[in-house]
């Protein structure tokens, strides 16, 4: 082996640095991307719990919730049954309304 100058060791050792400095910036980026994975999934899944969330509460009260409230049937011609399913149709439209406001606030 011929000898090394001092400016080819200097060179050597550079190229050493060089090549660590890589290898370590590509572990890094393994790890980014796992992690990215990892995010993307927990996302996914609180995504869909919330839409899940979302359609239930959009279904608003269930007539037969309000029916047998209070663990008792109720006749269906009973004023009161008529007025509590009438004030729950107005509760939702309120509630539909109010989204719809919401969502045209946030686009804009």
């Amino acid at each position: 082996m011929p000898p090394v100058t001092p400016g080819e060791q200097i060179y050597a050792e550079n190229l050493h640095h060089a090549k660590l400095q890589i290898s370590v910036q590509e572990q890094m980026l393994e790890w980014v991307h796992a992690m990215m994975v990892l995010q993307d999934l927990c996302l996914c899944q609180l995504n869909c719990a919330l839409k899940a969330k979302e359609e239930k509460k959009k279904k608003g009260t269930d007539q037969r919730k309000i029916l047998l409230a209070d663990g008792h049937g109720r006749h269906m011609t009973n004023d009161e049954f008529i007025t509590v399913l009438e004030e729950d149709k107005k509760t939702c439209k309120d509630n539909d309304v109010r989204a719809a406001k919401k969502h045209t606030t946030r686009e804009k």
